[in-house]
């Protein structure tokens, strides 16, 4: 069972570090927007992050599509000229980005879950999206990011309870920046 508590306490702290992910990555503001449905998202393939502990299983997923506006956006984080932004470094980019978000996340619920793990970043196709419903999320859901105004980046997150999961994460667990690199 996941409170009311986690459940606002999660989607505060997920919206929290992709807007200042973002916001680092940007010359402009790039609102995020709760989707109550998923129909726009069409991208072909997304990026997965699992957090883990006991009680729960968190899914963090970064849809997302290989156009030109993308690259370019993207190719800004390695500060790395377009035409030597080719498809490994915009998928690099782009998992680097999610870990970035996700460790973040990774971090504020440590302060909750002390035995929580982050899996590394990995690419699935559009057509494993049903599989997750199999694993029967007790909370889900999904944003759209304007980067551009015709660059949008979709991201879901979901949780998978096994135990009762209740926390309150107060405010200042997301604004402290420890950087990006973690050793483990």
């Amino acid at each position: 069972m996941i409170s009311e508590a986690a459940v606002n306490s999660l989607d505060r702290l997920f919206r929290s570090n992709v807007s200042r992910h973002v916001r680092d990555l940007s010359t402009r503001e790039c609102p995020l927007d709760t989707l109550t449905d998923q129909p726009e998202m069409k991208e072909r393939e997304f990026a997965l992050i699992t957090l883990s502990s006991s009680v729960f299983q968190c899914l963090g997923i970064f849809h997302f599509n290989h156009s030109e506006k993308a690259r370019q956006w993207f190719s800004r984080m390695l500060s790395a000229p377009l035409d030597r932004f080719g498809e490994t470094a915009f998928r690099d980019a782009f998992l680097e980005f999610c870990n970035m978000c996700c460790g973040s996340l990774n971090r504020d619920l440590l302060a909750h879950f002390p035995h929580i793990g982050m899996s590394t970043p990995y690419f699935l196709r559009h057509d494993c999206l049903p599989f997750i419903q199999e694993l029967n999320p007790g909370f889900s859901r999904h944003y759209r990011i304007a980067l551009e105004p015709d660059v949008m980046l979709h991201v879901s997150l979901h949780l998978c309870d096994f135990g009762r999961v209740d926390f309150t994460a107060r405010y200042a667990d997301t604004v402290e920046d420890t950087g990006e690199l973690e050793l483990f």
